[in-house]
């Protein structure tokens, strides 16, 4: 994903509402709890591309794949399920 788009926290729900609506794909990161190094929130849109992991995937493999999207300078937003966790630790 590019950049989040800059705009004032109350305006940022409405927008990612209408993406939303228009089923675009889009992540919104909601800060509630702000400090000096945590004080806004985040819309990202438009993504670049989408990383998925499924049962069987190489876990370093899509880890790669992420970082080398990062050393882009692209942004990762997204969500990890509860049993992405498994595939992180072999005895489970």
């Amino acid at each position: 994903m590019t950049a989040p788009s800059p705009a004032f926290p109350a305006s940022l729900f409405d927008r990612f509402v209408e993406h939303s609506r228009l089923g675009e794909r889009c992540v919104f990161l909601e800060t509630n709890r702000t400090d000096s190094e945590n004080r806004r929130s985040l819309l990202f849109v438009e993504p670049e591309g989408t990383l998925e992991f499924h049962a069987g995937d190489d876990v370093a493999s899509f880890f790669s794949s992420l970082q080398a999207r990062l050393d882009t300078g692209l942004w990762a937003a997204g969500y990890f399920t509860y049993e992405f966790g498994y595939a992180l630790e072999p005895r489970l």
